[in-house]
């Protein structure tokens, strides 16, 4: 797959400012699962105080 940025009237294609498409790091994966598990500690937690 390439995502091409250019005009429709050219008669070649130019690879020259294509983009190819990447994933998603694994640190940025492994930070928003620590989160999301931190965040369901959080709200089971508070409802456990008794107010």
């Amino acid at each position: 797959m390439i995502n091409a940025y250019g005009k429709g009237d050219q008669k070649t294609f130019m690879l020259q400012g294509s983009e190819t498409p990447q994933s998603i790091p694994w640190w940025l994966v492994v930070g928003i699962i620590l989160f999301v598990a931190w965040t369901g500690y959080f709200i089971i937690t508070s409802l456990a105080v008794k107010l």
